[in-house]
Parts: structure tokens; sequence; C-alpha cells
């Protein structure tokens, strides 16, 4: 099941595979999600949120690298540096053909996605409108456009960072040790604050793995940052509060950002223009994608997406990059629905029930309607020392106005792109012309009612960052790491993962984590072995493993 891109939003929630994080309730948002409680699915296991995310391919705002080179002094970070990785690392057979911008041969499989007709008519509707299609991945800044998705994929199955780095190397590479069914709960620092390697529990037993050299955290946003606070690195007054050692005062968890948004429909179109699960999912269309790897189940439903700025971000500028990003899926009311936003969303199943239930068996489609840029941030707190307990999470959603205005500007171009275009009309294409509940009150379609609709269907677009973030050194008061990822106040401890990036400057995703990744290995090459960062013939983060040290380490029982 994990291989078949249409049953991603199926995974969510399967406790073998997602750590079904929760945030606390907002106070701001999700006033239609049970609880007020967003859902925050991440992966388990090898590959981790690869084997359970979208699998969009998307660098993003990529601009925002050269605020980090700037801000840190490290022009390792330059956007034109990171633009030759991400063409490094790719193995590019999508819809966009510039030689320029995209790369064969690397390790992270790209291809085209499904299209269904409805995302032909939004690609129409651009160009109606004097819009672009162009690449979103180009050779440079990310500009104002629409594009049909790329994905990771290979011959039409998911194609996940285990896929990429691991499953040729797994059984072979004499240095790489991999314990299964095991939890890290703290860094081991000694008396100089050295990390001197990680206590972990398998199977019920606490084993202690040493490391000769360095210990590298890369466990994602939450998790990385559980366990800095864990080991007695973060907020003082936090750890102190649950009894913590504290050996380095640093704002771990301070400045937690998740890239999020509005989930807007469903738009009814004429039949057979969307994705209908029980029309759809057939003998023909399964072994379609069995034989070939195409039709209705290459695709994880998000079909095309756009970027534009809105009026803030031209008044303002933001760096040169568009604030708004718009996910596009092809995904009918079904017989399934009310499970699915439940599992995916947390939405309330009454709510699903009353409203989306209106339009099931009819083709329709939505509009996730994102803030590429925030304003607003939140906190990660830890509930207790426990370190299975989950975490408190709090982003804090829509509690800063400006975040609020951009976003019911994009819902109001989302649905002004439907409504006013020759091209959706020619499907028949509107918004569902009931209001949402809870926001009766309100003129519908008027900017109060999208400001409600907003705060009602505030779902996450899986970006948590920012946990950890990166800095010039310890006189920047938000920062956890420096420009080469070492924990500032610690020797011998790194952190390479979402948690350094901060979504409020760049675009954090699956494909900037995978060239931050590459160009961690060089600053560890750098370090043990004083070679280049920027060279032609660089090294996976892979091959430190045979280069820094052959031998294995030995994991002590406690």
């Amino acid at each position: 099941m994990l291989r078949i891109p249409l049953m991603t939003y199926f995974l969510h929630g399967i406790g073998a595979v997602d750590w079904k994080w929760r945030t606390v309730p907002q106070k701001s948002a999700c006033f239609a999600l049970r609880n007020n409680i967003s859902a925050w699915p991440a992966g388990i296991g090898l590959g981790g949120s690869s084997n359970i995310n979208g699998m969009i391919y998307f660098r993003g705002n990529i601009q925002g690298f050269d605020t980090i080179a700037n801000s840190t002094g490290n022009d390792a970070w330059s956007m034109t540096n990171m633009l030759e990785i991400f063409k490094e690392i790719e193995d590019y057979h999508g819809y966009f053909t510039d030689s320029k911008a995209h790369g064969r041969g690397g390790r992270l499989s790209i291809e085209k996605s499904h299209l269904h007709q409805c995302s032909i008519q939004l690609l129409r509707a651009a160009q109606e409108l004097g819009y672009k299609i162009r690449d979103p991945n180009t050779n440079g800044p990310i500009t104002d456009g629409f594009a049909p998705m790329d994905f990771y994929l290979k011959n039409g199955r998911r194609w996940s960072a285990f896929d990429g780095y691991l499953s040729d190397i797994i059984d072979t590479r004499q240095t790489l040790t991999i314990r299964k069914y095991a939890t890290v709960t703290k860094v081991l620092l000694d008396d100089t604050n050295r990390a001197y390697g990680v206590e972990y529990i398998q199977n019920g037993v606490t084993r202690v793995a040493l490391a000769s050299k360095e210990v590298i955290l890369s466990a994602g946003s939450i998790q990385s940052a559980k366990l800095l606070m864990l080991s007695g690195i973060g907020p003082k007054d936090h750890l102190k509060e649950l009894g913590i050692e504290q050996r380095v005062d640093l704002a771990v968890g301070e400045h937690l950002q998740d890239k999020y948004g509005a989930f807007v429909g469903p738009f009814v179109s004429a039949e057979g223009t969307s994705f209908l699960r029980e029309r759809d999912i057939n003998i023909r269309t399964f072994m379609e994608w069995v034989m070939m790897g195409r039709g209705p189940l290459q695709c994880s439903r998000s079909e095309a997406t756009y970027t534009w700025s809105s009026s803030y971000a031209k008044k303002d500028n933001y760096g040169g990059f568009p604030d708004l990003h718009t996910y596009f899926l092809a995904w009918s009311v079904d017989e399934r629905y009310e499970r699915d936003m439940e599992t995916t969303f947390n939405i309330d199943p009454k709510i699903s029930r009353k409203y989306y239930g209106k339009a099931k068996g009819k083709d329709s489609f939505f509009q996730m309607v994102s803030l590429n840029k925030i304003f607003g941030t939140g906190t990660l707190r830890l509930r207790s020392k426990d370190p299975f307990a989950q975490p408190l999470l709090d982003p804090k959603y829509l509690q800063h106005p400006r975040d609020v205005e951009t976003l019911v500007e994009g819902i109001r171009f989302a649905v002004n792109l439907v409504e006013n275009t020759t091209s959706f009309q020619e499907i028949n294409a509107t918004l569902l012309p009931i209001p949402f509940p809870g926001c009766e009150s309100h003129s519908f379609k008027s900017d109060n009612y999208y400001e409600c609709l907003a705060r009602h269907v505030t779902v996450t677009a899986y970006k948590y960052s920012g946990t950890a973030p990166i800095g010039r050194d310890r006189t920047d008061v938000e920062a956890v790491v420096d420009s080469e990822l070492r924990v500032f106040g610690v020797n011998g401890l790194r952190v390479v993962d979402a948690s350094v990036l901060q979504v409020r400057q760049l675009s954090v995703n699956h494909v900037s984590i995978q060239a931050m990744a590459e160009l961690a290995s060089r600053f560890i090459l750098k370090f043990w072995k004083k070679l280049p960062i920027i060279s032609e013939n660089p090294l996976s983060i892979f091959d430190i493993l045979t280069r820094l040290n052959p031998d294995r380490e030995n994991d002590i029982i406690r």
C-alpha cells in the first residue's frame, strides 16, 4: 500500500507508519477540527516522512537560501550553490525539460503526475488570466505562475528517501549499522559538554551507541527538538520546570513554524472531470498502474499547483518571493470522505457529513490555499521528562493579523479563478453554494465569510520547522546551531533536518531537506578531512560512513 501514490492519505493515522502528532487546541483556528486540534502526521521507519508524504516535488522559495547565507556569513548556503545541489541529487523525468534547471542520474527519482480534466482546466484558466505555465523548480528564484505537479516516483511507484539512499547499500555497506524498533531517548554529554553517544531503547532494553567523532540528529523538527531538551539543551526556565538538568541554554522549540492554510471546496464540476473513488478504482485502472505505472492510482490527488504574490507581498517585497501557494486536488466527495477528512485533517465527522456530504457522489475538486510566508510563530514544549510522551505543539495558527489578511486574499483569488473564467465554466465548476457550518451569519463569499472559513478549515501543509534555527553565533538569540549545523555550546553534535530551517524564510520540504543533507555532508567532510565545501564532484552524505570511520561502533547494554 505504501507504493501506491493514491493511497497517501489512507496512511495518515496508522500507528505503524505515522507518529500521529497532535497540536494543542488552537485559539484562533481549526474550529471545524475536533477540539480545535490539528493532526500532524510524520513518518515512522527507514525513510521517515517520505514513506507517507504527498510525494510533491517542489523546491519553493529557494531565494530564502540567500537569506541564510547573508545572515550567517556562510556562502555555502547561497541560492546559487544550493541550486547546483538540487540538480546533482535529481533524476528528473517530469513535465519540464530545461537541462539547466534539472539533473539526471541523482538519487531522487522524479516523474510526471496524472492529470484529470479539472486540473487541465486550471492550467487553461491560468493562461486566460495572463499567468504563465512555468516550471516551479526553475534554475533561479520562484515566480508567480501555475504548473502541473511532478512527484517522487519511479515507474509510477512512490520513491522514498530509503529507496534513493539506503536500499542499494543496506546489505553491503560495512560501516552502516541499523537498529530497528529502537527509539533514541537522549544525547549523552560528558562533563565538558561533548556529545559522545546516544541512549536508546530497543525491545524494552536500554542501550547506548557510542560515537568516535560526533553525533548527528536527523529525527525531524519535532523529535530532534525533543531529544535536545531531554538532553538538557533548551530554554532554561522550561527545563527547570520539568526537573531536567540544564547543560546549555538555547531557544530550542521557541520558534516552531508550519506552512498551513485553508482547505477550500468542494468545487462541484461536470461528470468525469475529477477523481471519484467508486467509479475510478477498478480492475482496469489498477492494472494500468501495475503494468505501466500510469492512471489515477499514480497520483496522490494533488495534481497541479500555483504560487502568486498577494497585495501585501507586492507592497512589502518579502525578499521577492510569492507569499501564497495553492495545491489543486482532484478529490471528489465519496462514501469514505468523512473518514478520510477525519484521519487526514482531524475534521469533525459531523461537520463533514453536514457540509461535504452535500456533494457526495458528484465530481468535485478542492484547493488548499496555503501561506508561503508566515508572520506568526509558535512553540514546542515537552509535556514531561518521559521521552515517549507527546510534546505540546502550539503553532498559533492565524494569531497574526497579516497571516489572516493574506489567507483571505488567497481564498478570494481561488474562488474567483474557478467562478470567473471561461475554462472552468466549460466544466460547470462552482463552489458548493451553501455556507460552511459556523459561518452562516456572514454574507456568502464576502471577506468576512472567507476569514470565518479559514478559521474553520485550517489545515497543515506538513512543513513543521524552526525548532532549532540556524544562526551566525550565540549573539543571535533565536539560533540553536551555527552555519555548519553544530549545536552551540556542545562539541560533537549537529542537527541535520527541518529543525534548522524556517518557513518564514524559505520553503521547507522533502527536496530542500535532501539538499541540506548533501550540504551537511560537505561540512562534515570539510571538518574531518579538510575537503572543500563547494566542489565539482561532492561526496554523498552516505559516503561519510566509509570515509570517516571504517570501524563499526559497539553497542553497550545498560
